[in-house]
């Protein structure tokens, strides 16, 4: 029920207006109106219906929305149809394709009347089973071609057919029959029952049943028929004429279709009165009804009507009023087919009524807006009703600009249009507009700005005249006006081509033209969008440039501003479509791109809203304020309503049939009495904003079904657990909410508990994909929200995954006790062996020492590459680019050495010091020449026949290097000397750096506690050598000190086998 009184007797006055005459032909003369506030949205079988003719409809207590079509039967979960068929290899099928009817018993099952008899669908199982209400019936098609079906307050169900009406007895698992006995008056009157003529009493334990012999009121505990035959009570009700449809409404009365009287009888079962719901005397427009083919009442009371002409009634009983809905192919919004056979309400309010061409819902309840469309009712405008302007005098007549040449008075007390063609004094001649595009009231007088210049009219006297004041040139040739504004001193402003701001002063008939973006010095013209003025009297102006001007008509100068493009966020500098002033001097902007925009003069600041902050676009087209303050931001989605206190943001969407993104308003004003009136195309839309519902309520979830590998199950609230085997955990998991079509934008979240980390945003996506899940039990959740709303309670799923055989727990106990078995076994069998390994052993120390050292020899490589390459980055961090390139030609020749030798286990002296030149010669590089070296070999050493392992003196060289010598405040100076003593190779390296005890200080004083690898892994090699040859290896380290017992450096002596090759 609408609250707003002004409103509803709005609604009541466009709806019924019997003192207008329709079709007159004087042009000054009213005509009626015909609003529209249903809009209807439509679900066929491109959404995924199994076909478009619907027989029934029936929401189930989950909320679920069956479908019974002429070919399936289909449940929709506000996203999607799920179908069930008739399948002949399955008797656990549906037992017919063609549904007439569908109940629901106290389990939440479903009953399904078919032309095959009935279908009893238990959802726990996902299967039907089917009876035939006469099995052995020798007129098996009309007996049991169900055609209505029930289930009474006690959990009874009843169906009726052409072969009389029927109690289905779960006992004995078969149908009762209920027939006409010519001997017995109190019996059914006759066995042709109509569809939707079977309805329970709401407060009797009775039935009522339509016959093509009339009405009977069965009683289910006495078993007894009332008709026309037996009337003890003389209720006036029961006549022998056919009477179908039936339908209660809200205040208990039966409503029965009379088709031969033309009418809907109502009959009040406790006083037994009469009636008729289409009586001309309570509502003028009753129409005289044909034969109806059902009547649904809605929770408003109000009747929806379907006759078999092809007729679509409704009846506002709160008003008396009625409106025939009528499909139009150029209405998107218009009722799906002029005929239906079954209608809903569900629990959201969303009404929907099942025809010829699929579902049509809408939900006239709530809306907050009307619809009409002047061209239904103005033949004049055939080919030329699109809306361009719009305007309200100070009498509230709303006058219109259209394609036509002329304009239309929209007189707001009366309702009616009244049209004022264009034609000018004294002899009428016509007047050519040439398509207006802004209306203006100046001075009682309706200002037309066109494609042809600016002309006045007047209301008075009913004449237009041409206002010739507009200036022209060579500069600015045409004489096009795009719209007019006068301000608080009575100065009119124009639009003039795109091009110019032209002042007006009507006392001296001066003007001023203006090119605003010259003053930035860019451009030659300028194509004023917008003017507002604010509280001050200043008139404010937006460009297509995207500057704001204020003119100041004290100095009769313009101030430009413009968003800094350094600000943060950023203000985007975008097209002005449209600003207001509010009435603390802030002005506020509808930009093209660049969201809402306010700037605050006393501050020189703006700001900006965009799609991210909750805009619906961030292209803004239209800027309205109402009368609580609230801005309406007009875009091709709808509007945005934004609160300037608050700043908050609450998205509409206004359905009336629109194309998707269509949404552009060509006008808009906003009415003295506080409604909002826009132009959309040919069509008015006049909004009551306090009416406007903004509050968002929690949608209602439902998991409907699960598919694994893409086979599909439907589920329900009283469905078994699911329970899983392991090799089924990939599955699909589909949600939905339970809202109608009109309703906005739904986001869901989802997670299933031990798998998901977190709540997964899915946005406006309802299905969830796991593959992979380990066995064990979890918890489905999903939660909905509407867009920038509170999200809802999640609903839950339980899942079971039955793990492998080999993760339960009798496996991995089984498999634990073979595995103790095996080890007992296996160590009984070691001490067996342990002999014979023992002496294996001896033999393999060889081999295991040979392969110790060449593990040892390959971990030398890496770590001596490291430090070379770790000396390059130095270089290259110091962009020392000349000693980078000297070290990497070293470099280079150092490695194909270090690759050569890495192979081999000995390698001769000359290859070893060639090897140990090429490193020292780098680390002088390094350290900057910071010392010198000298190499001394034994001259009577054969070089090239002196064996010794690679790369066994180098680390020591290092570790004099960057612990003797890197610490020294002087240069220094390292000797490398090689000469062969009494049967081994001595080889020593000596520095004179800080010595070894001051080292071991500055190291303590570092945080790295790193062991040098090289001479770890040194010390390992000589080791493993020893052993290997049977000769004493070992290292020195001597610490050199002066007379003052000062450090002179260290010195490390290191004996290796002498080994010679010898030539073959």
């Amino acid at each position: 029920m609408y609250r707003n009184r002004t409103f509803c007797l709005g609604l009541l006055i466009f709806i019924n207006l019997p003192f207008i005459l329709i079709g007159q032909q004087n042009p000054h003369q009213p005509e009626a109106i015909t609003p529209n506030n249903f809009f209807f949205t439509h679900l066929t079988a491109k959404n995924g219906l199994s076909y478009n003719l619907i027989n029934c409809l029936h929401q189930d207590r989950e909320g679920y929305i069956w479908v019974g079509t002429f070919n399936g039967l289909n449940r929709f979960d506000g996203q999607r149809f799920v179908s069930f068929k008739y399948n002949r290899n399955n008797p656990h099928a549906i037992a017919h394709n063609t549904i007439i009817d569908i109940c629901e018993d106290k389990s939440g099952d479903l009953w399904i009347a078919t032309v095959n008899g009935v279908s009893h669908y238990v959802k726990a199982t996902n299967s039907f089973v089917n009876y035939l209400p006469e099995p052995n019936s020798a007129e098996t098609f009309r007996n049991n071609t169900v055609n209505n079906i029930l289930c009474d307050r006690n959990g009874t169900i009843w169906a009726t057919s052409l072969g009389g009406v029927f109690e289905f007895d779960p006992n004995r698992k078969q149908f009762k029959a209920y027939k006409h006995n010519p001997a017995s008056l109190a019996s059914l009157s006759s066995n042709a029952i109509y569809r939707n003529a079977l309805v329970e009493d709401p407060r009797r334990t009775q039935l009522w049943i339509g016959s093509s012999n009339g009405l009977n009121c069965f009683d289910t505990q006495t078993k007894t028929f009332t008709n026309y035959q037996n009337n003890p009570d003389h209720a006036p009700i029961f006549t022998d004429r056919p009477a179908y449809p039936l339908a209660f409404d809200q205040k208990g009365n039966l409503l029965v279709g009379d088709y031969q009287a033309g009418r809907v009888n109502t009959f009040n079962p406790d006083t037994k009165a009469i009636g008729w719901l289409n009586n001309p005397e309570s509502a003028a427009n009753a129409p005289r009804l044909p034969a109806l083919s059902a009547i649904y009442v809605d929770r408003q009371n109000n009747v929806w009507l379907s006759a078999w002409e092809n007729k679509v009634y409704h009846f506002q009983s709160g008003k008396q009023q009625w409106i025939e809905l009528t499909h139009s192919d150029s209405n998107p919004a218009s009722i799906a087919s002029n005929f239906f056979w079954d209608a809903i309400q569900a629990r959201d309010g969303t009404l929907y009524l099942g025809g010829l061409y699929g579902l049509s819902s809408c939900r006239p309840a709530e809306s907050s807006f009307i619809i009409f469309n002047p061209s239904d009712n103005l033949p004049v405008l055939k080919g030329k009703a699109r809306i361009t302007a719009l305007v309200e005098d100070n009498k509230e007549t709303v006058w219109i600009a259209t394609d036509w040449n002329g304009l239309i008075a929209y007189n707001q007390a009366k309702q009616t249009y009244i049209q004022y063609p264009a034609t000018a004094s004294p002899n009428d001649l016509p007047v050519e507009i040439g398509g207006a595009f802004h209306l203006t009231v100046i001075e009682d007088e309706l200002w037309i700005c066109s494609a042809k210049g600016v002309f006045v009219f007047n209301p008075k006297s009913r004449q237009y005249r041409s206002f010739i004041e507009l200036p022209s040139g060579k500069k600015n040739p045409q004489n096009v006006a795009l719209w007019s504004f006068q301000d608080k001193r009575r100065t009119i402003w124009f639009n003039q081509s795109a091009r110019f701001l032209v002042h007006y002063n009507p006392q001296t008939k001066g003007y001023k033209c203006y090119n605003l973006d010259s003053l930035s010095g860019s451009s030659e013209t300028t194509n004023v969008t917008a003017v507002g003025e604010d509280a001050a009297g200043n008139v404010w102006f937006g460009t297509y440039m995207g500057r704001l001007y204020q003119y100041q008509a004290e100095t009769d100068r313009f101030t430009v501003h413009v968003p800094n493009p350094q600000q943060k966020p950023r203000v985007l500098q975008q097209p002005i479509n449209d600003l207001w002033g509010d009435p603390k001097g802030n002005i506020w902007m509808a930009t093209e791109g660049g969201g809402l925009i306010r700037f605050d003069p006393t501050r020189n600041q703006f700001k900006a809203w965009m799609e991210n902050d909750g805009l619906l676009m961030d292209v803004c087209n239209r800027l309205l304020a109402d009368q609580r303050g609230r801005l309406w931001v007009g875009t091709y989605e709808g509007f945005t309503i934004f609160d300037p206190i608050h700043e908050q943001v609450v998205n509409t969407r206004i359905d009336y049939g629109q194309r998707e993104n269509n949404f552009f308003s060509n006008a808009q004003c906003r009415l003295r009495n506080g409604m909002i009136l826009y132009a959309n195309a040919d069509k008015l839309i006049l909004i009551d904003p306090a009416q406007l519902t903004t509050r968002q309520t929690k949608p209602e979830l439902l998991v409907s079904s699960i598919a694994i590998f893409e086979k599909s199950k439907p589920l329900y609230n009283h469905s078994p657990p699911i329970e899983l085997s392991y090799k089924e955990n990939f599955f699909t998991l589909t949600f939905s909410s339970l809202v109608g079509p009109q309703e906005g934008l739904i986001e869901y979240a989802y997670r299933l508990t031990s798998y998901d980390p977190d709540w997964v945003l899915s946005g406006a996506r309802t299905f969830a994909t796991y593959t992979g899940v380990k066995g064990g039990r979890y918890l489905f959740e999903v939660k909905a929200r509407q867009k920038d709303g509170a999200w809802s309670s999640p609903i839950r799923l339980p899942i079971y995954i039955h793990p492998p055989f080999w993760e339960t727990w009798w496996f991995q106990a089984m498999a634990l006790s073979v595995v103790i078995g095996l080890v007992v076994l296996g160590v009984k069998r070691r001490e067996k062996n342990l002999v014979q390994q023992e002496v294996e052993k001896s033999a393999f120390r060889e081999q295991l020492a040979a392969s110790e050292m060449k593990a040892l020899r390959s971990q030398m490589n890496p770590h001596f590459l490291y430090n070379s390459l770790n000396a390059i980055r130095l270089f290259v961090l110091q962009n020392d680019s000349d000693n980078a390139d000297k070290y990497l030609v070293k470099f280079a020749r150092l490695m194909r050495l270090i690759l050569d030798n890495s192979r081999q286990e000995w390698v001769n002296v000359a290859n070893e010091l060639e090897q140990l030149q090429l490193y020292l010669e780098l680390e002088q590089l390094r350290f900057n020449y910071k010392f010198m070296f000298l190499i001394s070999v034994d001259p009577n050493l054969a070089q090239d026949k002196t064996m010794i392992p690679p790369m066994i003196i180098q680390p020591y060289i290092e570790n004099a290097i960057l612990h003797g010598l890197a610490h020294k405040k002087g240069p220094g100076i390292i000797t490398v000397t090689i000469q062969s003593q009494a049967g081994y190779l001595e080889c020593v390296v000596d520095d004179d750096g800080v010595g070894r005890q001051r080292a071991g200080e500055l190291k303590s004083k570092t945080v790295s506690s790193h062991k040098s690898v090289g001479l770890r892994v040194t010390e390992d090699r000589l080791h493993l050598l020893g052993q290997r040859s049977g000769q004493q290896t070992q290292v020195r380290v001597i610490d050199k000190k002066n007379e003052m017992n000062e450090p002179l450096g260290t010195r490390v002596i290191i004996a290796l086998p002498l080994k010679i090759e010898h030539s073959e």
